[in-house]
């Protein structure tokens, strides 16, 4: 089952997620990304990634890192789930997890909140695939 996320998709969320911070914020000079950081932005979420490619691994088959527009995680062929939704929820950590990084020294309690809600994106995702991979010795029901 494979799996893509985009980098490019990734920017434009964290784009997003900083101006919408930057509007709301209480702060007097509140951080603000801009298409000029794209080019930093693609690098912390490729770091990003390769920590989710990494704690994914037990149910992984293979990983592939060559396209940004089209990283491809290979998923156990035993998994099910929406590989389109899958992949926007791995964007959507990665995103919450560079915001939390940049912003946690300006602006903590929006840091608290990224990571907060990246962990728990990604504690759902791991309880996902957990679910549907048998014990060691356990017999995998048909179906």
């Amino acid at each position: 089952m494979n799996v893509y996320v985009s980098i490019p998709r990734v920017v434009d969320i964290l784009l997003a997620g900083s101006a919408l911070s930057a509007v709301t914020s209480v702060v007097e000079r509140p951080p603000l990304f801009t298409p000029d950081h794209t080019a930093a932005l693609s690098c912390a979420a490729m770091a990003r990634f390769r920590d989710i490619a990494l704690s994914l691994t037990p149910y992984l088959q293979s990983v592939d890192c060559d396209d940004t527009d089209a990283l491809l995680l290979r998923f156990d062929t035993n998994l099910r789930f929406d590989t389109a939704l899958t992949g926007g929820a791995i964007e959507h950590i990665i995103a919450m997890r560079v915001l939390a990084q940049y912003t946690r020294h300006c602006c903590p309690a929006v840091a608290e909140a990224c990571a907060a809600e990246a962990d728990g994106l990604a504690a759902r995702l791991h309880a996902l695939m957990l679910r549907q991979t048998p014990a060691p010795g356990r017999i995998r029901p048909h179906g």
